[in-house]
């Protein structure tokens, strides 16, 4: 049995239509029964954006079948992605793919084989657009492990397990003009990095009462900053918005609503929006973020250069802030072409009355590059690394470092 799924089909659902999703579900259903018909096998439709296929095979008959199980895998995930044309739109599709085989000395039933190909398909989405994953001993156990750490996660917030890190941003001088909160998880096991942690939260929505945490905490620490009579002068605290949250609806009201409940005004924050965030539903995220720009929010495209937003996009939505992604800074002292489109980024931003800054500088060549170019604020390791709260308050004493590598 192999499982089929196509990747964020909710969001292309979102970005295009109910009636454009139907048609996309209509044209993978006819790729993926030419696919049967070629192959000799039987194929349906399992779930929301999910298609099976199914084979009997003898394999005293056919030994090399198990490999042949993982080819009807790859050709399925290939002729089932690609594009689709919508009125005109060319609209690109990915997804994954998870490979069940059983015997039938097993005792299994036809159900029992496809919920095994659902798991390794499961398994296939944390590796990545693309991937295909075979069931076994480890796709059970990495289907388990996502399941405990999915039921953890989401009482995470009841057991005290979340934090804020503070990452400092800087003038090219060494002030502190800014500082960014970065949501950690530290379990009785160890930590989880954000990397692993976050994905899960935005596909089980547990990334709506973390993202209003989230903001409640920095609203909270804020106060305390200031009762402590510690200096507060910098600019804004930033914080990242998900595209879940943003599909929500009402963050324009629940994040003003915090905000007053801490008796902190929402000027205090700017919420980073990433570039492919924008172009998966540009209309919506437009509406969103409009109201929360019109309750005095601040607004930053991050991640910049990573995505492939319209100019016209930008110049429509109200963006105060451009954040340079770390993939072109990392490169930007020795690879002539990344300068240049650093530089582009930097004009860009200047001609659209936005400010800039660079992420992950870690270099004081780095620094000098990004200077002479324009950009006069960053936020890396070169100035600070992230640091908790109580580590982070001689920082804000101090107001300003002076720019050494890191060690």
């Amino acid at each position: 049995m192999v499982v089929v799924d196509i990747a964020d089909f909710a969001a292309l659902n979102i970005a295009h239509g109910e009636q454009a999703g139907d048609e996309i579900l209509r044209a993978v259903g006819r790729r993926i029964t030419h696919v049967a018909e070629t192959h000799g096998c039987i194929a349906g439709r399992v779930g929301a954006d999910s298609f099976a296929l199914g084979e009997v095979r003898s394999h005293e008959e056919n030994p090399a079948s198990d490999g042949s199980s993982t080819e009807l895998a790859r050709r399925a995930l290939a002729d089932a992605t690609g594009s689709v044309a919508l009125a005109g739109l060319e609209v690109a599709l990915s997804g994954y793919a998870g490979v069940a085989r059983v015997r039938r000395a097993d005792g299994l039933d036809t159900r029992d084989v496809l919920v095994a190909a659902e798991n390794a398909a499961i398994v296939a989405r944390t590796r990545g657009h693309g991937a295909i994953a075979e069931e076994g001993e480890h796709t059970r156990r990495e289907v388990g492990e996502r399941l405990a750490m999915e039921r953890r996660l989401s009482l995470a917030v009841e057991s005290n397990e979340l934090s804020l890190a503070w990452q400092a941003q800087f003038a090219s001088s060494g002030e502190l003009v800014g500082v960014e909160a970065l949501l950690r998880w530290q379990t009785p096991d160890g930590p989880i990095s954000p990397v692993h942690f976050i994905p899960i939260a935005e596909r089980t929505g547990a990334i709506l009462p973390i993202g209003e945490w989230v903001l409640a905490e920095a609203c909270a620490n804020l106060k305390r900053w200031e009762q402590a009579g510690l200096p507060a002068s910098f600019g804004r605290i930033g914080i990242n918005v998900s595209l879940v949250q943003v599909e929500r609806g009402d963050l324009a009201v629940r994040f003003p609503a915090i905000c007053q409940a801490h008796g902190v005004s929402p000027r205090r924050f700017e919420l980073e929006v990433t570039e492919s965030l924008m172009m998966r539903d540009p209309e919506g995220v437009g509406r969103t973020i409009g109201a929360l720009r019109e309750a005095g929010f601040a607004l930053a495209i991050d991640d910049f250069g990573t995505g492939f937003s319209s100019l016209s996009m930008l110049r429509k939505l109200p963006f105060e802030r451009l954040k340079i992604d770390r993939a072109f800074t990392c490169r930007i002292v020795h690879d002539a072409s990344d300068r240049a489109l650093v530089g582009a980024m930097i004009d860009l931003a200047r001609n659209l009355d936005m400010s800039v800054i660079a992420e992950g500088v870690e270099s004081l060549e780095e620094l000098r590059s990004l200077e002479a170019l324009g950009c006069r604020a960053h936020q890396g390791y070169l100035g600070s690394r992230p640091l908790p709260a109580a580590a982070f308050e001689p920082l804000l004493r101090a107001g300003r470092v002076t720019m050494t590598p890191p060690g």
